[in-house]
């Protein structure tokens, strides 16, 4: 089912060098819709992909049409959502954009560079460091112990 902005080509070549069909996206909304109703409910937690994926297409940023998305929109997206949310959930949004134009221009004819992967993901500092710090002071006290 093609939605607005999406349409099939269809190649009269007999040749067979390129694929008889391709879905061309105008701009990251339809690739991220298309992704979501095609990829997403294949994996063991679609659901909350799925609710990310709706995040991005009521952002701004879903608007740009494939050709103008660039590292810059992409950083001033991510920069934008770091003040509303944390950085984990930031990077797992992040993850989502660079598969889906991954797989859009491996299976589904797109023909941009993944520009997603040129950027820092936010890095969380404090991640792991309470479970790490809980660990060392068993061993600590387990070794005290054992004097």
């Amino acid at each position: 089912m093609l939605r607005h902005g999406q349409y099939i080509l269809r190649n009269k070549s007999t040749t067979g060098i390129f694929p008889e069909t391709m879905v061309c996206f105008s701009n990251l909304e339809d690739l991220l819709r298309h992704y979501r109703n095609e990829v997403t409910p294949h994996k063991r937690r679609s659901h909350p992909e799925a609710c990310r994926i709706n995040k991005i297409i009521r952002n701004d940023i879903a608007r740009l049409s494939l050709k103008e998305l660039s590292t810059i929109h992409i950083a001033r997206y991510r920069t934008k959502r770091l003040k509303e949310l944390s950085k984990a959930t930031i990077r797992k949004e992040l993850q989502i954009l660079p598969h889906a134009l991954d797989l859009a221009r491996k299976e589904w004819g797109l023909n941009k560079a993944n520009v997603v992967r040129d950027i820092r993901k936010p890095i969380d500092q404090t991640a792991g460091k309470e479970d790490w710090n809980r660990k060392n002071k068993r061993y600590y006290w387990r070794s005290c112990r054992s004097q």
